[in-house]
C-alpha cells in the first residue's frame, strides 16, 4: 500500500492545530525531510506514517502486513512516544535511535513549530519550549550520525 494513501486513511477525521486534514501534516513532515537532504523511499514513507501508530489504532504489524519494509516500520516505532513516556526521556529515545528516525523526528518537530501561533499564548510558550530543547537535542543526535 502507498504511505500517503494510507496516511490519509488512517488519519481520516483528523485535523492539525490549523484545522486542516491531518494528513497534510505527514505531507510536510516528508517534505521537510527532503528539505534535509534525505529521499529515500523507506524514509519517507516514515516520515508519511509517522503518527500512525501514536494516534490511531494502527499497529506495526498492519504496517508490516501491508508491505511497508522492516526499515520503515522500524522508523515508525522509534519515533512514536509510548504511553506515558515523559516528552524528554522520549526525544532522548529518537536521539539514540539512529540515523533515520532522528531525522523524520527532527523534520516533525520543525514543522510542528511552525504551527505555534494557531495556540493560545500558554501553550505556545510551553511548547516552544519543549520544541526548541527538541530540536538542539535532535539536531546534536543528527551531526554525530552524519558520515
Amino acid at each position: 500500500m502507498n504511505a500517503l494513501a494510507l496516511a490519509a486513511q488512517r488519519h481520516a477525521g483528523q485535523f492539525d492545530k490549523r484545522g486542516r486534514p491531518y494528513v497534510m501534516h505527514t505531507m510536510e513532515v516528508a517534505l521537510q525531510v527532503v528539505r534535509l537532504g534525505c529521499m529515500e523511499p523507506e524514509v519517507l514513507d516514515a516520515a508519511l506514517l509517522h503518527d500512525t501508530i501514536e494516534d490511531t489504532d494502527t499497529t506495526a504489524s498492519e504496517l508490516r502486513h501491508v508491505g511497508f519494509s522492516k526499515r520503515t516500520v522500524d522508523i515508525v516505532e522509534a519515533v512514536t512516544r509510548r504511553e506515558g513516556e515523559d516528552y524528554e526521556d522520549f526525544i532522548e529515545r529518537v536521539a539514540n535511535s539512529g540515523r533515520d528516525a532522528v531525522l523524520v523526528k527532527l523534520a516533525d518537530v520543525s514543522v510542528n513549530l511552525g504551527t505555534l501561533d494557531q495556540l493560545p499564548v500558554g501553550d505556545f510558550a510551553r511548547l516552544m519550549g519543549r520544541y526548541v530543547l527538541a530540536l538542539a537535542r535532535l539536531a546534536k543526535a543528527r551531526k554525530e550520525t552524519l558520515p
